[in-house]
């Protein structure tokens, strides 16, 4: 039997934690934090008392200097081997935690599979908003809903600018809540028009609390002088939000500047 004496974490460069210490002692090492390789959880135990091998002269109760060790057969020789067993079982298990992780400490496949939990965008029931911060606030809210129905003949249109950028104001967006989190990868998004430029934004906070640019973080796509249709791919982000934001709108006939987008769709 073993009693635990010390628990520490060490680098995993730290070779002093192997080194022989005088007396029956275990060690024990493993990778940690779980599917890392940043440190080494190390466990140190002593053998307490050896009820398999009586003879030893490490047995509880019987202090002294131990027989001289012989692997023919003797009890202290049957103790060396039990120990030797006890390291070989310890290596291999810290072998096994070692192949769960990649050599740059990059999760393995189990912990890939962990990832692939979060549920992929397409399976979100979306809700849509229009996104106006520099404006008035809003920007055909009636229309809305047309960019999320699945039905390309109908769509939701910016308003018409006489000029776009029109002074301070150099964007007007569509906000997606998708009413929880979700694996975005991709943002595909169909328009009327071509010469259409935008940015996409993803957050993990739901669209109610992100009311200027700078709440939904960093541009996870960009694209200008599009066509009809154009596909963002964000590269995969979690994400419960995420903002269509128009920075080009194309001139219409009228010479006016905007953009009708008949469908946003995440996946």
């Amino acid at each position: 039997m073993y009693d635990t004496v010390r628990n520490q974490v060490v680098s995993p460069s730290d070779g002093t934690v192997l080194k022989n210490a005088f007396g029956a002692y275990l060690t024990l090492t493993t990778c940690n934090p779980r599917f890392s390789a940043s440190t080494r959880l190390v466990v140190t135990a002593k053998l307490a008392h050896s009820q398999l091998f009586p003879n030893s002269g490490l047995s509880k109760g019987k202090p002294g200097k131990p027989k001289s060790v012989d692997l023919a057969g003797n009890s202290n020789g049957q103790f060396l081997v039990a120990v030797l067993w006890g390291l070989i079982v310890a290596i291999a298990g810290g072998i096994l935690a070692y192949l769960l992780v990649s050599d740059n400490g990059t999760p393995s496949s189990a912990s890939h599979s962990q990832a692939s939990t979060t549920p992929s965008a397409s399976a979100a029931v979306v809700s849509a908003t229009s996104f106006d911060p520099l404006g008035d606030g809003t920007e055909s809210p009636d229309l809305v809903v047309n960019a999320i129905d699945g039905d390309p003949t109908t769509s939701w249109t910016t308003e018409q600018y006489d000029n776009f950028p029109d002074g301070a104001k150099n964007g007007v967006g569509l906000a997606l809540d998708l009413h929880g989190e979700y694996d975005v990868q991709k943002v595909i998004v169909d328009t009327l028009q071509q010469g259409w430029g935008a940015s996409i934004y993803v957050s993990e906070r739901p669209v109610g609390e992100l009311t200027t640019l700078d709440d939904w973080g960093p541009v996870r796509a960009h694209g200008s002088d599009l066509d009809r249709s154009h596909t963002f791919d964000t590269g995969g982000v979690k994400g419960r939000s995420v903002l269509l934001w128009l920075t080009q709108l194309p001139t219409g006939d009228n010479g006016k500047h905007y953009v009708a987008v008949s469908e946003v769709r995440v996946a």
